[in-house]
């Protein structure tokens, strides 16, 4: 492994331990990660962010079931519709627009250049 890594968290020993095994040998710990893996590899990242997604709603969900009218409850609640708002407003061509958009606020008077 690569002495230069450094990093914080729970899965940083795991990944150390498991660093030339598949999946960081973290496949069966995380159902979810082969699915992520292949999908991103596929070059296919709407599946991926699905994974993401999904995996975050669950735990968001696990996470609600322990708070009731609290402020905690009205955190998680706002995030899960957060991943509806994404997943239900996504669109090739306005993402398409946007990135062209915020690309041409970026460069500025370079935008137009042709090269």
């Amino acid at each position: 492994m690569n002495s230069h890594l450094k990093g914080e968290g729970p899965l940083i020993a795991a990944v150390r331990r498991g660093w030339n095994q598949p999946l960081f040998g973290l496949g069966s710990q995380h159902r979810w990660f082969p699915a992520f893996v292949q999908a991103s590899s596929d070059g296919d990242l709407l599946a991926a962010q699905r994974c993401l997604f999904g995996v975050l709603w669950e735990k968001w969900s696990r996470l609600s079931v322990n708070h009731h009218f609290t402020f905690e409850s009205i955190l998680l609640y706002v995030a899960q519709w957060e991943i509806v708002e994404r997943w239900t407003s996504q669109n090739t061509s306005l993402g398409e627009q946007r990135f062209e958009k915020l690309l041409s606020e970026l460069m500025g008077q370079y935008a137009s250049l042709r090269w």
